[in-house]
């Protein structure tokens, strides 16, 4: 391939994006380029959409766009649907529609014409000169590559909305107005059917974006799919630009590179693994550093010692970002900014605590806080980009992959390069400002003496450290001065205090001597009280003695009597003992008379009463059985 580029132009791009005077440098592509732009002119609405990183707005830059107007398309600037509300602005309908019609009417001086405006509308009353820049009009205008007499127009108008997602991410608050935005684009379809739209966004928001498919017509059944960079894209879009350059690849060494880039780990593993694709931006940093590292070099080949000099895609993209830093800082736009101001800034306002890439509003004179000559050197090194919306410019990091090399390298820095209060000052902010962290006494006095010295090079977090430290010394010398305060009233109160208990101890000595008499006379008293009461004592003792001798000989001659009287109900009972003995003898007696009776019927029967005395009055006798019954007799002895 001949040598088109002058020899100091490096022909790779570094990590921004590709634009469209840049297509000629593009390589690796073409299959992609051409589905995209078939699949976009053969459907009113595709959603085109990929991997981060994996090139979709330079796809659009150097292939979609251009393809498009040399076929005769109008294409309207690419517009975004994600930023900040414009300080001053109110009254906003839809944020997206406000963004996305600042974005395409970049010449804009009064956004607030935005604010209630409907797609349509806005749509309709586009116009533009010379076909790359649009305003906004009051008065409807022949859309966008209509013929010039107003008839209809003969060939379409792209609508083209990059970064899609931010729909999803950006205003999270107003999440109830992305069904509008989706209403109102299908309305514009709807009303202009030469309009034609192309939604590029990253693969991982497709599924936040399809509850909203029956919103459109077409319910986004057109997309478009581009896969990661594969090993033999990568190959040409490493060896092309160089060629093109002037300094071709050594054999194999190209090789080695796109080898290198395809390297990826494997969890639980500890060497890393040849991979089927290659991070588009990646390999533009690390071709970028390559060749800026061989410029000013005699001409020739690009050999493996060069490519061993641009290191690995983490190191070459901390380099680019440390050399650009010195590059800025080298120059005459560094007048008042050291170079911990310009880490620090890129620390906090490009790069947001969730680890994106955040926009900052550039003003007259600053961004952020950094001077705008300043900013613009930036820009010119492509570590930064800018985008013009409404008028009003906003500054990014070129890409994401950005984002964890600024970090690194920074936290690397400022460690070994800022003071014991700038360290402090950073520890202080991160851990949540906790008061225990404040510097004191010996080590305040030190620090302030190095901000007096060095006043330009303090941070906004790092003045409010020292004012915080300052309340809190000021708070513990008005503590101390209260303390000291206490202790002294604690003295002269303790000092009044024994010179009156020495004064009561001179005063009570006389009192205490006259009570000692007195308790003493009280004590003898006592003591005769006391042998009384013992006297007393001695004699309710005896007394109760001789009374309890009394109950005691009571007790005894109850008991005796007791012992008679159940003697005498002992005697009782043995004589009705006996008598009961005496009857029953009786009655066996005459049972068995009877029965000696009946065993001699007619006859007399003589019974042996003498047994049985006292049993019948009078004489003793006996009686007589005869069949007539009992007669009495004499008793036979």
């Amino acid at each position: 391939m001949n040598t088109i580029l002058e020899p100091t132009t490096n022909p790779y791009v570094g990590p921004r994006t590709f634009s469209q005077e840049q297509r000629h440098l593009f390589f690796g592509r073409e299959r992609e380029g051409r589905d995209l732009l078939a699949r976009v002119l053969s459907e009113r609405l595709v959603l085109f959409y990929a991997q981060s990183g994996a090139g979709k707005s330079s796809l659009i830059n150097t292939r979609l766009i251009p393809g498009l107007r040399e076929i005769g398309y109008a294409v309207l600037p690419v517009g975004r649907v994600g930023g900040e509300v414009l300080a001053g602005v109110e009254g906003i309908d839809n944020v997206y529609l406000f963004n996305l019609m600042l974005s395409i009417a970049q010449t804009e001086t009064d956004p607030g014409r935005f604010a209630g405006l409907t797609l349509s509308r806005f749509l309709a009353r586009l116009s533009s000169e010379d076909g790359q820049h649009y305003a906004y009009g009051e008065a409807a205008v022949p859309p966008p590559g209509a013929s010039a007499n107003g008839a209809a127009p003969v060939q379409p108008y792209v609508l083209i909305i990059d970064q899609f997602e931010e729909l999803i991410t950006g205003h999270p608050g107003r999440w109830t107005e992305r069904a509008e935005f989706f209403r109102q684009l299908n309305g514009a379809m709807l009303d202009d059917p030469n309009l034609w739209v192309v939604l590029a966004l990253r693969e991982d928001y497709i599924a936040p974006i399809e509850p909203y498919a029956p919103l459109l017509a077409d319910r986004m059944r057109a997309r478009f799919y581009m896969e990661r960079m594969g090993v033999d894209a990568a190959l040409e879009a490493i060896r092309s630009p160089g060629e093109l350059g002037g300094r071709p690849f050594a054999p194999g060494i190209a090789e080695t590179l796109r080898n290198d880039l395809c390297q990826v780990r494997v969890p639980g593993q500890a060497e890393t693994v040849t991979g089927q694709y290659v991070e588009p931006v990646q390999l533009q940093v690390v071709c970028y550093q390559l060749w800026e590292n061989i410029t000013g070099r005699p001409p020739g080949p690009i050999s493996a010692d060069n490519l061993a000099e641009a290191g690995d895609v983490n190191q070459a993209l901390s380099r680019f970002y440390e050399t650009t830093l010195q590059d800025v800082l080298a120059g005459s736009a560094a007048i008042g900014v050291s170079e911990q101001q310009l880490r620090t800034w890129f620390d906090e306002e490009l790069i947001t605590e969730a680890g994106t890439r955040g926009l900052v509003c550039q003003d007259e004179e600053e961004t952020g806080g950094l001077p705008n000559a300043m900013v613009r050197s930036l820009q010119s090194h492509w570590l930064v980009r800018s985008e013009i919306r409404s008028g009003t410019t906003w500054i990014e990091l070129v890409h994401d992959r950005f984002v964890e090399p600024i970090r690194t390298s920074n936290a690397v820095w400022f460690p070994a390069h800022l003071s014991a209060l700038q360290r402090q000052a950073a520890l202080w902010d991160e851990q949540g400002r906790s008061s225990g962290l404040l510097l004191r006494e010996a080590a305040l006095a030190e620090a302030e003496a190095w901000a007096a010295g060095h006043s330009d090079e303090l941070g906004h977090y790092e003045r409010e450290f020292l004012v915080a430290c300052r309340e809190a010394h000021e708070a513990a010398e008005r503590e101390r001065r209260q303390s000291r305060r206490m202790r002294l009233l604690a003295i002269v109160a303790v000092t009044v205090a024994v010179v009156a208990v020495i004064a009561a101890v001179f005063g009570v000595t006389g009192q205490h001597q006259a009570r000692k008499a007195e308790e003493s006379a009280v004590a003898q008293a006592a003591r005769a009280l006391n042998a009384e009461a013992t006297a007393n004592a001695e004699r309710a003792i005896a007394m109760g003695n001789a009374n309890l001798a009394a109950t005691r000989e009571v007790e005894a001659r109850a008991a005796r009597a007791t012992a008679v009287a159940e003697k005498q109900r002992a005697d009782e009972k043995a004589a009705e003992a006996e008598s009961e003995k005496e009857r029953a003898v009786r009655q066996s007696r005459r049972a068995k008379a009877r029965r000696t009776c009946s065993q001699f019927p007619g006859r007399a029967c003589q019974v042996d009463l003498r047994p049985i005395i006292g049993a019948i009055a009078g004489t003793p006798s006996c009686l007589h059985y005869v069949a007539s019954g009992w007669v009495r007799g004499s008793v036979r002895r």
